[in-house]
């Protein structure tokens, strides 16, 4: 085997892809530190190919990387030419439990591409232990050797294993399979050349007369065959004739079935009776619209309201005229509302300008006084402003100091923890030493039980006389091979050892591990503690900037801020006093504001009042105009007294409206005969389709319908039938030529249905003279086709069995007498 590529991904120490290329290496060495995964390679080639490890049967939980999910090992390989490819995964479930994945064999050809491939684990590992010719036993004694097991091969095996593990290296197993079937193969040429000789007495002397004979009775089998194949086609198309003659009958009684249904008679008397509905129909039909033409000249000749008022009009003046007189004393009214209102309305607003001149006078006051409050404000302000901000830097102080103390407190602390540590981490230390030298003293106890173990080994097959292995010359007599010591013993004592001295570096460890961070953490505790004083210092220079006295932190908050508190006292009270003078010249603009807007509403309020007089006399005034607008001139009211004028246009209305009413009237009397000459009109028409347009309708269906069976059956019979396309639906007069044409195109049809028939019935009794002889031929019932048939077609296949038979035998014997001839000879 000559590796060629390994890629592993969470194995062990290889979380991350790691490819190693072995293209064009003939010797390679891996080299690292302890834990850098040298072993970990061997332990991938091992797992990519049997699916095991080195250090266990199983080992999966052992094998993946702690951190990882999933475990992937891709190994291709060169065995004798050939190019292979393994794969083999693992995964960890959400439970930590490690379970087998994909595994996969595939072999390649010089460019890569897969030829064929195995799928399944256990198929895969027995594959490449055929390749390889190693099981994974061999293969970890003989190609991978685990860490401390170098001389299990040599030494701890047993003999009969490690001849079965040299055997599967130098495949001697094959050498001796060869001879097997070697040995086997003469055993059974013996008694094969007795069946050969017991077999050649049985063959004919003569073997061409016997080929003869075979031909002959060939030829004759087949004579027998054709003979029987035409009695079996004459079978099939005499029952052929009579099937199709049974069917020829039935469809000729279908048709005259089918065309019996037709009734010409029945046709043309039916079209008398709808062309005598159709002449009924058309006479009513002009009496009515002769009526109806009467009307419509009686109703012309009333006189068009065009040549006067309309009865809408006339309506439309009447109310005009009668909401003329009212319409005038509103207008009366409303104007001298309006002079009433003028002169209050003047008075009003005198008063109004005197409310207002004082209001102004009021707020110069308020005005002159405000400018004075916006100074007290702004030093109001500024004292509780500079409070605020001394507040602030004393509490950073006081926080700063506190701060500092704190600092101060936990690096004593940890300084302490420090101290504490060392003499701990001596002894640590001085433990280690100790159990070192105990490890040590296990290791050589182990080495040297190893090389007794080794020797004696070695030793066990030799005896006085044999030459030494070392020193060449003769053992002397009484000479014995040492006993081999206990290992085991050993090996777990110097186990015990190793453990103890993997705990004691532990602990030093971690102990060196807790000193560093204790002195790291003083180290960052004084920086704290540095950074904190400084803060503080700052602070108390700050506050220092905002006090009236010293900035001492032992004094109270009260002491401290008392001068500014001060400040603030009197800058208040003095805006307090300005703010009662602009109080009480506010007092006064209010009293003014609510004099002039009491004077503004009054003085409004009238305004609104006269407009409303004013408006109710202006649209007064315009709806009177725009009732004469909407009259005739000639209705318009003249003259002083309305009241009469109004009555006289009212008679000329009433006159008109008499005239109109009359026509109305007569035109209402018209309209309603045109109705019911219309209503009998559609009455006439529903007539005319119940009586003519239906039974016309139903007896075109018919004839149609008829038309296509007649076509159908002239398919079906294939004669020659002069039938007239039939397109859109034709008129009455059209209608009765076509029955004519339908109905002798029956009585044809007929007649050509009935001479089918016969025809069918004779060629009926052809077929069954023609099965009768063949009945009796077979020695059947004459009365069973199918039995007829059956029974020729079973001599067919007899026959034709009898001839593969004899041509099989012929041909048989002549492909043997080469071997006979040889045989003999």
């Amino acid at each position: 085997m000559r590796p060629v590529r390994l890629q592993i991904e969470g194995l062990r120490s290889f979380r991350a892809p790691q490819v190693v290329d072995f293209t064009g290496r003939d010797y390679i060495a891996v080299i690292g530190d302890t834990g850098a995964g040298k072993s970990s390679v061997l332990e991938a080639l091992t797992f990519a190919l049997y699916g095991r490890t080195t250090f266990s049967g199983q080992g999966h939980q052992e094998l993946m990387n702690a951190s990882s999910t999933a475990l992937r090992v891709v190994f291709r390989f060169d065995v004798g030419g050939e190019h292979w490819e393994i794969t083999r995964t693992l995964r960890r479930d959400g439970t930590g439990r490690v379970s087998t994945g994909v595994t996969s064999l595939r072999h390649l050809d010089d460019g890569g591409t897969p030829i064929s491939s195995f799928e399944k684990a256990r198929e895969v590992t027995t594959k490449v232990e055929s390749i390889l010719g190693l099981d994974v036993e061999a293969f970890l004694r003989t190609v991978v050797l685990p860490q401390g097991q170098f001389a299990r091969l040599l030494v701890d095996d047993d003999p009969s294993f490690r001849s079965n593990v040299l055997r599967q290296i130098w495949r001697t197993d094959e050498l001796t399979e060869a001879g097997r079937l070697a040995s086997d193969t003469v055993a059974e040429l013996g008694p094969l050349r007795g069946r050969v000789e017991q077999a050649l007495e049985g063959l004919p002397h003569d073997p061409d007369d016997h080929v003869a004979a075979l031909d002959a009775e060939s030829a004759r089998c087949a004579d027998v065959l054709r003979a029987a194949r035409a009695r079996l086609r004459e079978a099939t198309t005499a029952v052929q004739a009579l099937a199709d003659a049974a069917r020829r009958t039935t469809i000729a009684g279908e048709l005259v079935s089918t065309l019996s249904r037709w009734d010409g008679q029945a046709a043309a008397a039916a079209m008398i009776e709808i062309n005598q509905g159709e002449l009924r129909s058309i006479e009513r039909m002009a009496d009515v619209e002769r009526q109806l033409e009467g009307a419509g000249a009686a109703l012309a000749a009333v006189p068009s309201d065009a040549d006067g008022y309309t009865l809408t009009e006339v309506a439309t003046f009447a109310t005009l005229l009668d909401a003329l007189p009212g319409l005038a004393d509103q207008r009366d009214r409303a104007e001298s509302a309006v002079a009433v209102g003028r002169r209050e309305r003047e008075e009003l607003k005198r008063r109004l300008d005197d409310a207002t001149s004082a209001a102004a006078s009021a707020a110069e006051a308020v005005e002159a006084l405000l400018p004075g409050r916006a100074a007290l404000v702004d030093t109001a302000d500024e004292a509780k402003a500079s409070l605020g901000t001394a507040r602030a830097a004393l509490r950073e102080a006081r926080r700063t100091a506190s701060a500092t103390s704190g600092v101060e407190e936990r690096l004593g602390a940890d300084e302490s923890a420090v101290a504490d540590l060392a003499p701990l981490l001596e002894g640590s230390r001085a433990a280690l030493s100790e159990t070192k030298a105990r490890h040590e003293a296990t290791s050589a106890t182990l080495a040297e039980a190893q090389r007794v173990a080794a020797a004696a080994h070695a030793a066990h097959d030799f005896h006085t006389g044999d030459p030494c292995p070392v020193c060449e010359r003769e053992l002397p007599r009484g000479w014995e091979p040492r006993k081999a010591p206990e290992l085991e013993g050993a090996r777990d004592a110097h186990a015990r050892a190793s453990g103890r001295l993997d705990e004691a570096k532990a602990e030093v460890t971690r102990r060196e591990g807790l000193l560093r961070a204790a002195a790291e953490t003083v180290a960052a505790r004084r920086t704290e503690l540095a950074t904190a004083v400084e803060l503080a210092t700052t602070a108390r220079e700050a506050l220092a900037d905002h006090l009236v006295v010293a900035p001492d932190l032992l004094r109270s908050d009260g002491e401290l801020l008392s001068g500014l508190t001060h400040h603030i006292a009197v800058a208040t009270d003095a805006l307090d006093r300005h703010d009662a003078s602009i109080m009480a010249a506010r007092a006064t603009l209010s009293t003014a504001d609510k004099d002039q807007a009491r004077a503004e509403a009054a003085y409004h309020a009238k305004v609104e009042e006269h407009g409303g007089a004013a408006g109710r006399r202006d649209q007064a005034s315009k709806l009177y105009a725009r009732q004469l607008e909407h009259l005739p001139e000639a209705l318009h009211p003249t003259g002083d007294d309305l009241g009469a004028a109004v009555a006289l246009s009212s008679s000329i209305l009433g006159e008109r409206r008499a005239v109109l009413e009359e026509r109305v009237a007569i035109r209402s009397e018209l309209h309603t005969e045109t109705e019911r000459l219309s209503g009998l009109r559609r009455e006439l028409e529903a007539t005319h389709h119940r009586q003519v347009t239906e039974p016309a309708s139903r007896l075109w269906e018919s004839v149609i319908n008829h038309h296509s069976a007649l076509q159908r059956a002239s398919e079906r019979l294939k004669t020659e039938v002069v039938l007239p396309p039939v397109g859109s639906r034709p008129t009455l007069a059209d209608l009765p030529a076509l029955i004519d044409v339908v109905t002798n195109a029956t009585g044809q049809l007929q007649a050509d249905a009935r001479a089918w028939a016969q025809a069918a019935n004779a060629a009926a009794t052809e077929a069954g003279l023609m099965l009768g002889k063949l009945a009796v031929d077979l020695g059947v019932a004459p009365d069973v086709l199918d039995d007829i048939v059956a029974a020729a077609a079973t001599l067919t296949e007899d026959a034709a069995l009898d001839r593969r038979t004899a041509q099989d035998a012929a041909d048989s014997f002549r492909r043997r007498m080469p071997a006979i001839a040889a045989l003999r000879a």
